[in-house]
């Protein structure tokens, strides 16, 4: 959507063997009229491990419907030769009629559950991004699952206690994307 924010994931692997730490300084380029904060740019990492830095890409208010590039460049910090970059790329769209999908629902439709507990589980996906996934129990709110920012598919889980809940139920996934379209996947269970 125009003017969102987006938040991407970079992973930096120092592939370096029986050295000590090696720091490395990460440089992203965005399109014209892009706006980019990351909370560092640097990050040390011992020899042949790995992790993470946050870029927050916002989109301006105003642009046209398409694929703007990012590019991402680590170079050792000190050196004077960045590795080749990166290319991602940031989805601008103003137009999203087609609602998530949800599948692979846990438990399925009739299933029978017993013993102490149950974890809820269901998968959904979109064709530009999954917001955030709802679990409802017997028609009441009982928990949400944030999807990444940029995320085509997202999981729930939900750990729930069967002490007490004897008899049919059902349990709803609704999921959202970023513009509200939403679905909806009821599910019917009995607890022995």
């Amino acid at each position: 959507m125009p003017g969102q924010q987006l938040t991407y994931a970079i992973d930096v692997r120092n592939y370096d063997i029986g050295c000590g730490s090696s720091s490395f300084v990460i440089n992203v380029a965005v399109a014209s009229g892009f706006a980019i904060s990351m909370p560092t740019n640097t990050i040390s990492l011992k020899s042949y491990s790995s992790g993470y830095l946050w870029a927050h890409v916002t989109s301006p208010s105003v642009i046209a419907d398409g694929d703007y590039p990012l590019s991402v460049a680590v170079e050792r910090a000190g050196s004077s030769s960045p590795s080749s970059p990166t290319t991602s790329y940031y989805k601008v769209y103003s137009l999203d009629l087609a609602a998530p999908t949800l599948f692979w629902p846990n438990p399925g439709d009739g299933n029978t559950l017993s013993g102490r507990s149950y974890t809820f589980t269901v998968s959904s996906s979109d064709d530009h991004a999954v917001k955030k996934i709802d679990l409802f129990i017997d028609n009441a709110y009982v928990s949400t699952t944030a999807c990444d920012d940029i995320s085509y598919t997202c999981q729930l889980g939900y750990k729930w206690s069967l002490r007490g809940a004897s008899g049919q139920h059902t349990v709803t996934f609704e999921a959202y994307d970023w513009v509200g379209n939403l679905s909806l996947l009821p599910v019917t269970f009995t607890v022995s």
